[in-house]
């Protein structure tokens, strides 16, 4: 990898890692498209490490402010939301997952732009893990 190449990665890891803190995504989001075009054989492992500390160091800073029923509810939901999402990578040939992908992430920007924010109620999140979880495992 070339001086250029690592200096774009670390600076797309390091305005992930700070959209990650602050919103609570962005670093797989930006990360992993660039690490994908430069360095294929790190993905998808380097993204879930990276997320690893990003997520373990906001834990430690604050810790105090976690929400361990609704984090609880959230992990139970990850469940069928990787199953589902390996299942999508396995049986979709990539164009039409590549296609699916994109068309999620339109759909998501759209939702987002007219203000939509759900309230984090048990339900909503038990249906949004599985998800994210689909979404997660299309990105690897």
């Amino acid at each position: 990898m070339s001086s250029p190449e690592f200096t774009l990665l670390f600076i797309t890891v390091a305005v992930g890692a700070l959209l990650q803190v602050a919103i609570g995504f962005g670093l797989g989001l930006l990360a992993a498209p660039v690490i994908a075009i430069f360095a294929p054989s790190l993905t998808p492992v380097a993204v879930l490490l990276l997320a690893t500390g990003v997520t373990a160091a906001v834990l430690v800073l604050e810790g105090g402010h976690l929400d361990l029923r609704g984090a609880g509810w959230a992990l139970v939901g990850r469940v069928p939301g990787v199953l589902g999402g390996a299942a999508l990578v396995a049986v979709l040939p990539a164009r039409y997952l590549a296609l699916l992908v994109a068309a999620v992430v339109v759909a998501g920007v759209a939702v987002s732009l007219r203000g939509f924010v759900p309230a984090p109620r048990r339900r909503s999140v038990l249906l949004a893990r599985p998800l994210s979880s689909r979404l997660a495992a299309l990105f690897r």
